[in-house]
């Protein structure tokens, strides 16, 4: 299993939305692709994204420093 570091942070929806379906085609099955990011439709854009690439993150959830993350089970 191994785990796959997205920072979408300063990234545009659409740009994100093409960074993480190039890094699916590596990924195999139980491989976590972790997700973080700033943008204030974070959790908008990961839900819409795991819809798109038919798969359910796994949590969603915000530090202390408003830094977002999503992790996302292949």
């Amino acid at each position: 299993m191994g785990i796959e570091k997205i920072d979408i942070t300063g990234v545009h929806r659409t740009h994100a939305v093409f960074l993480i379906a190039a890094k699916t085609v590596s990924l195999k099955p139980g491989d976590i692709m972790e997700v973080i990011g700033t943008s204030p439709t974070f959790r908008e854009d990961m839900r819409s994204i795991c819809r798109r690439i038919k798969k359910t993150p796994l949590f969603l959830e915000t530090g202390d420093t408003g830094m977002m993350k999503c992790e996302i089970r292949f």
